[in-house]
């Protein structure tokens, strides 16, 4: 499992114009105001979008650079529409068929990723065979 989503929140609007900018259907939303967990509520509106659910970590960056590149081409960036944006890696380690795993971003990657206005979270999560 290598993983890469891109969390928005801000305002319903500009979620909304963001995601038609980019032609990109969030695989989860909720209002400012909606149940969360334990009793909270969204402070702010958001969504989920899916960028890659590859097999291997170099097949992951390239849908992240695909992505990206789409942003930069479009000139779309998440300050432009008053949107916070994180872009949250979650890669599996741990059994036979990736034990230990390596992200390799350029410096071209880590200037599209700040350029976007986005930031970017990595996380390992260990799994067993």
């Amino acid at each position: 499992m290598n993983i890469a989503l891109l969390h928005l929140t801000g305002p319903d609007s500009a979620l909304a114009a963001f995601c038609d900018a980019l032609q990109l259907e969030p695989s989860a939303s909720w209002k400012a105001g909606d149940a969360r967990s334990r009793g909270k509520v969204h402070a702010s509106s958001g969504c989920t979008i899916d960028i890659a659910d590859a097999p291997t970590p170099s097949a992951m960056l390239e849908s992240i650079r695909r992505f990206l590149e789409r942003c930069e081409t479009g000139n779309v960036i998440l300050p432009a529409y008053k949107l916070h944006g994180e872009l949250s890696i979650g890669i599996a380690v741990g059994d036979a068929a990736q034990f230990a795993a390596v992200l390799e971003f350029t410096a071209r990657d880590l200037q599209r990723i700040a350029a976007s206005g986005a930031t970017l979270t990595v996380a390992a999560y260990p799994v067993a065979d």
